[in-house]
C-alpha cells in the first residue's frame, strides 16, 4: 500500500514538474497539491497594488467634454484632440476641427487619427475609465480607481488598422508600466494567440525571465469596446460630417449660380434673350448670390456652426433661395396675376428642383473627392453643383409643365390661346405694314 502512495506521488510531481516546464517556470504549490497556471501567477504577481481603504473617483474633466452641437462621434474626436494637443490647439474646437482634416490628407494624420479615434471609443464604452490628466503621459492614456488601490490603475490604448502581432508586441514592451493594453476587439484573440506562442518559445529555449514577461503581457490584452470595422466606419463619418460642414459655402453657391441661371438656359434655348432681359437676370442673379451666401454666413455663427453642410442646415438655405426666388417671379408675372399663369408655376417646379439637386449633387461631389487636394475638391463640388442645377431647372420645368396638363389643362390652353392671339396679332401688323409700303414709296418718289 506504500508503495502505491509512493508511486502516485512520484507521477503527481512528474506531472506538475511537466506542465511547469511547458509554461517555462515553477510550479506554485498549494494544500492539497492544487497549482497555479503560470501566465495567471506571473500576471497577479505584477498586477497586485498596494491597499487603500477607499475607493477614488474620477476627476469630472477626465470624461469627455461634449457640447452636443454636432453629432457625437466627430465631438468625441474633436475632445480627443482638444486633450492631446493644448498648447496647437489652445482650447478652440473650430481649430480642432480644422486641424482634424488635414490630418485625413496623410498616412502619418490617419495613423494620429486612429490613435485618438480609439482612445475616445474606449472612454465612450467604458464610463468608469477616464483620459489621464497629462496629454503627453509616456505611457498611460486612461486610467480609472479601483477599491483597494492607492495609486490609480491605468492603460494604454493602441489602434492599428492592419493586425501585427510583432507591431503590437513592440508597444506592448515600450508601455511596459500600463496595467492594461486595450486593441480592438477583433485584434484581442490573435493577439493572445501571438504572445502565448512566443511566450512557449521563450520556455522552450530556456529564457525563462523573457516568458514570464511575455505571459504578463498575455494578462494585459483587453479589448476596447469596438472591433476595427466599427471604428473605420465612425471615422469615414466623420469625414464626411466635417468636409460638408467645410464644403457648405461652395455649395450654397452652386446651388444659387444653378437657380439663377437656370431661367437664363431656358430663355436663351427659347430665343427670348435681349439685352433688357440680360439686366433683369443679371440683377436676379446677384440677389439670388447674395441670399445664398448670406444664408450660409448666418449659419455659421449659429451653434458654432453645427449646422452647415447638414441637411437641415442645407433646408434653410434652400428655403431662403426658394423664398427668393419666387419674390422675384411674382414681380416678374404680376403679383395679382401670377398665379393664374402656368409659367409661374413652371418656373417655380424648375427653381426647386435647381436647388434640391444642386445642393445634393454639389454637397456629394465635395465629399466624395475629400481625399483629393482642396482645388480639386472645392471647384468640383461648385461646377457640379451648379451644372447640376440647371439640369434640375430644365427638367422640373418640364416636369411641372406635364403636372399642369393632368392638373389644370384649361390654364395651358389659356396660355396657348393668348400666345396664338399674340402671333395673330403680330402677324396682322406687319401684313399692314407691307401694305403701306408701296403707298410709301409712291409718296417719296412725288415729293420735290
Amino acid at each position: 500500500m506504500s508503495h502505491q502512495i509512493l508511486s502516485f506521488v512520484t507521477y503527481f510531481t512528474a506531472t506538475i514538474g511537466t506542465l511547469s516546464n511547458a509554461y517555462g517556470q515553477q510550479a506554485t504549490y498549494h494544500p492539497l497539491g492544487t497549482w497555479i497556471d503560470p501566465e495567471v501567477a506571473a500576471f497577479r504577481q505584477w498586477d497586485t497594488g498596494r491597499q487603500a481603504q477607499t475607493a477614488r473617483s474620477l476627476n469630472t474633466e477626465a470624461r469627455p467634454q461634449l457640447a452636443g452641437l454636432r453629432s457625437r462621434d466627430v465631438e468625441l474626436l474633436e475632445d480627443a484632440f482638444l486633450r492631446k494637443h493644448p498648447k496647437l490647439l489652445k482650447g478652440s474646437p473650430s481649430m480642432a476641427r480644422m486641424v482634424i482634416l488635414r490630418r485625413f490628407a496623410t498616412r502619418n494624420g490617419l495613423n494620429t487619427i486612429n490613435g485618438s479615434l480609439a482612445e475616445s471609443a474606449f472612454v465612450e464604452k467604458n464610463p468608469d475609465w477616464g483620459y489621464v490628466g497629462k496629454p503627453n503621459a509616456p505611457q498611460h492614456d486612461v486610467y480609472r480607481w479601483v477599491a483597494g488601490r492607492k495609486t490609480p490603475f491605468n492603460g494604454q490604448v493602441k489602434f492599428y488598422e492592419e493586425f501585427s502581432g510583432s507591431r503590437y508586441a513592440v508597444a506592448m514592451r515600450k508601455d511596459s508600466t500600463a496595467h492594461r493594453f486595450f486593441i480592438p476587439d477583433d485584434h484581442v484573440e490573435p493577439m493572445k494567440a501571438y504572445i502565448k506562442g512566443r511566450a512557449e518559445e521563450m520556455a522552450s529555449a530556456g529564457n525563462q525571465a523573457e516568458a514570464k514577461r511575455l505571459w504578463r503581457d498575455y494578462g494585459r490584452v483587453r479589448p476596447i469596446g469596438a472591433t476595427t470595422g466599427n471604428m473605420l466606419a465612425r471615422r469615414q463619418q466623420i469625414q464626411r460630417e466635417l468636409i460638408a460642414e467645410k464644403s457648405a459655402t461652395y455649395v450654397s453657391l452652386g446651388a444659387s449660380l444653378a437657380l439663377a441661371s437656370g431661367s437664363t438656359v431656358w430663355d436663351w434655348a427659347s430665343g427670348n434673350v435681349s439685352g433688357d432681359i440680360g439686366l433683369y437676370r443679371a440683377t436676379r442673379t446677384l440677389s439670388l448670390l447674395g441670399v445664398g451666401l448670406g444664408t450660409d454666413a448666418l449659419l455659421m455663427l449659429a451653434k458654432q456652426g453645427a449646422l452647415r453642410g447638414t441637411i437641415k442646415g442645407n433646408s434653410i438655405v434652400g428655403t431662403a433661395l426658394t423664398i427668393t426666388e419666387g419674390l422675384w417671379l411674382l414681380h416678374e408675372h404680376g403679383w395679382r396675376t401670377a398665379f393664374y399663369e402656368p409659367s409661374f408655376y413652371e418656373e417655380m417646379g424648375g427653381g426647386v428642383s435647381a436647388i434640391g439637386l444642386g445642393l445634393a449633387a454639389g454637397g456629394a461631389v465635395a465629399i466624395g473627392t475629400s481625399e483629393m487636394t482642396p482645388w480639386v475638391a472645392v471647384p468640383g463640388g461648385l461646377i457640379v453643383g451648379g451644372v447640376s442645377g440647371i439640369v434640375g431647372y430644365v427638367g422640373g420645368r418640364a416636369a411641372t409643365h406635364k403636372i399642369l396638363e393632368i392638373v389644370s389643362p384649361a390654364m395651358l390652353h389659356q396660355r396657348e390661346h393668348q400666345q396664338l392671339d399674340a402671333v395673330q396679332s403680330g402677324v396682322d401688323r406687319r401684313i399692314a405694314q407691307l401694305r403701306e409700303w408701296p403707298a410709301k414709296q409712291v409718296k417719296c418718289s412725288q415729293s420735290p
